[in-house]
């Protein structure tokens, strides 16, 4: 009897104690060295440590901090302090990038309950995206049953009111003065975005950017291309010409695309980061399809600098569609728009490849496939309102 006022006391401090020191180890606890540090002085300081080696694994370090900016999970962020694009990150479901954290054990420190690792993955997940200003953030879409992913897990990015990465979307391209204005004039289009070719409607043509802003204000985004002759384009002049339009259409519209071989790449990535706006950034081959292994590292440097990623090669037998069909099957860090390009003017089967690809690519997985709506302006292309039909169609 004289046991129970001392059991009663003793089962109380043990009731209020207990959780209260596990509290206090949880919150407490830093991961460094594959060990479970304890509060006190000690902690503080590899607390430090740990900040600092974080830092350490971005560009930049402590100076390329910048205040982050709120925005939604589907929404694009790159930035860093001289405004370039840094590796992804994702904001929902999986983290990737350079900082690639591994699953590691933890040592008990007592007998009682320590620390898990996930709970520590947690924290060094929320260390990380609590700097959001380093990292750029996407959404990754994880529904198995998409029929256009076929269960394969791709980002998903902002492109003006549209998301990209879950059902392909389908681009008319714009190549005269006529024809923008009319799409200006209507109310709706055989596809999903238009893209304007600022290089062969002129730069200096009068009312393009007011024409783009209304197609935009009627729902369609706008994507201004001011494309090299090297790849295919009209532009002759110097490529530093071409810096004041794209300053202007990312102001004002809601993505460009730039080539990956130009020097401007770096300034018009700073660009669109600034101003939290779409970049395709597109490598052409009219030559022939190039290695699997050189195309994927294309992709992997291109991922760096935009938000999509488009790669048009010219197809000439069933191993060159093959080798872009098996870099849709890949993991890739942003959504990746592939293209076939040949002339079906021959009537031969390798002529047929390139327009079959720009139907079948979508339906793989490709976040983009392009059509004209005016004049075509690539070998194979087809209009956009034949693929808006074949694409919806199921």
């Amino acid at each position: 009897m004289i046991f129970k006022p001392a059991l009663k006391k003793f089962g109380a401090s043990l009731s209020v104690g207990l959780p209260l020191l596990y509290a206090i180890v949880r919150e407490s606890c830093s991961f460094k060295a594959n060990a479970v540090i304890l509060s006190g002085a000690k902690n503080l300081s590899a607390r430090w440590k740990f900040n600092v080696q974080v830092f350490a694994r971005f560009p930049g370090g402590f100076a390329a901090v910048v205040p982050p900016v709120p925005i939604s999970n589907t929404a694009v962020k790159r930035c860093r302090a001289d405004g370039s694009a840094c590796i992804a990150c994702a904001r929902v479901g999986r983290c990737r990038g350079k900082f690639k954290a591994r699953t590691q054990k933890c040592v008990r420190a007592f007998s009682f309950p320590t620390v898990s690792t996930m709970s520590l993955w947690r924290g060094v997940r929320q260390a990380v995206s609590s700097h959001a200003g380093l990292i750029r953030h996407f959404r990754v879409d994880q529904l198995a049953n998409n029929r256009w992913n076929a269960g394969v897990i791709r980002p998903q990015t902002r492109l003006g009111n549209l998301t990209l990465g879950a059902a392909p979307k389908v681009v008319g391209t714009v190549s005269r003065a006529d024809a923008l204005a009319k799409l200006a004039g209507a109310g709706t289009h055989d596809c999903d975005i238009i893209e304007v070719r600022l290089d062969l409607i002129g730069a200096d043509a009068p009312g393009w950017l007011e024409q783009a802003k209304a197609i935009e204000a009627q729902g369609s985004p706008v994507i201004v291309t001011i494309r090299l002759a090297n790849e295919g384009g009209k532009w002759t002049q110097p490529d530093e010409a071409r810096l004041p339009l794209f300053q202007t259409a990312l102001e004002h519209l809601s993505a460009a695309d730039i080539e990956f071989c130009s020097p401007l790449l770096g300034k018009v990535s700073a660009l669109a980061a600034q101003r939290q706006k779409a970049l395709i950034v597109s490598c052409h081959d009219f030559q022939k399809t190039p290695a699997a292994d050189e195309l994927r590292r294309v992709i992997r440097k291109a991922s760096d600098c935009g938000t999509i990623v488009k790669i048009a090669t010219l197809v000439q037998t069933d191993a060159d569609v093959t080798t872009l069909r098996e870099l849709l099957t890949e993991k890739s860090l942003v959504p990746i728009c592939l293209l076939g390009m040949g002339s079906p003017a021959n009537d031969s089967q390798a002529g047929k490849l390139g327009p079959q690809t720009r139907v079948l690519f979508p339906k793989l997985g490709s976040c983009l496939t392009y059509g004209y709506l005016d004049t075509p302006v690539a070998p194979g292309q087809v209009h956009a309102r034949e693929l808006m039909q074949q694409l919806r169609s199921r």
